[in-house]
């Protein structure tokens, strides 16, 4: 991490993140913030979550569960709420044509668990919201450039040219 990077962490401001084709990733610095586009992909180990209340496959999960309060229980009002949020995620390929970059994430907390506690404690009056990030998914991806790789032995080479440390994503399919 540059020092740029640590002082934006230190003082909490948002990076200027640059819109990068996929292709020019390799010429990024370590700490870049970048902007990239692509298709998500399961990484080569094949880790994928699932979705607490479909069963979909995704590989990024926003959870969010509203319980029905004690006035609402015992008299039918409606009242301030509590929700409980999480997040898990796994390691993913963004690939954008032949280039590809791995996205790496730390793994956040574990969904499945919150929603199969949130669900005995509360049963069906427990309000459910969950996003996710599939394969397949077109996204843009707003993070900092970790390594590239852009030469290499062909027998020890990496699907990918560079890893990003993802900050934040957004839905990329046309409207």
């Amino acid at each position: 991490m540059g020092v740029r990077a640590w002082l934006d962490d230190v003082l909490g401001r948002r990076p200027r993140y640059r819109a990068v084709a996929m292709a020019a990733v390799v010429e990024c610095r370590p700490g870049e913030a970048v902007e990239l586009r692509g298709v998500v992909e399961v990484d080569e180990s094949g880790a994928l979550l699932h979705d607490p209340l479909t069963g979909a496959p995704a590989v990024v999960l926003r959870y969010e569960a509203t319980p029905p309060t004690i006035t609402e229980r015992y008299f039918g009002l409606n009242a301030e709420t509590s929700r409980y949020s999480s997040w898990q995620a796994t390691d993913f390929i963004l690939r954008a044509g032949e280039h590809a970059v791995r996205v790496e994430l730390a793994p956040g907390g574990r969904v499945d668990e919150l929603h199969a506690r949130l669900s005995a404690e509360h049963g069906v009056r427990l309000e459910v919201e969950v996003e996710r990030i599939a394969p397949g998914d077109r996204i843009t991806v707003r993070g900092r450039i970790g390594e590239t790789a852009p030469t290499g032995s062909p027998h020890r080479r990496e699907p990918w040219t560079a890893t990003i440390h993802a900050d934040e994503f957004d839905d990329a399919s046309p409207s």
